[in-house]
């Protein structure tokens, strides 16, 4: 049985979502950025960006603002230290 995270991950997959780790940690665990691209008139654009940050397999925050993102993230890396 696949976890909450690889569900997401798969989703992302197989909705032509790109998903990127920007930072990772143990596990589960890393600050990722998502994104889709759509077509118009024969040029590619991206949505807004979306930042994510997980925790052991559970989603913390999903945001479109990266300071918001980092904070939290660095929050999480202090704790594994």
């Amino acid at each position: 049985m696949q976890s909450i995270f690889e569900l997401w991950a798969n989703s992302c997959a197989d909705n032509g979502t790109e998903l990127w780790e920007l930072e990772s940690g143990d596990g589960e665990t890393g600050l990722y950025l998502t994104k889709s691209k759509y077509l118009v008139n024969h040029d590619y654009f991206y949505d807004t960006p979306v930042y994510h940050v997980w925790e052991n397999g559970k989603s913390l925050i999903s945001t479109t603002n990266i300071g918001s993102a980092y904070t939290v993230w660095n929050k999480i890396k202090k704790k594994e230290r």
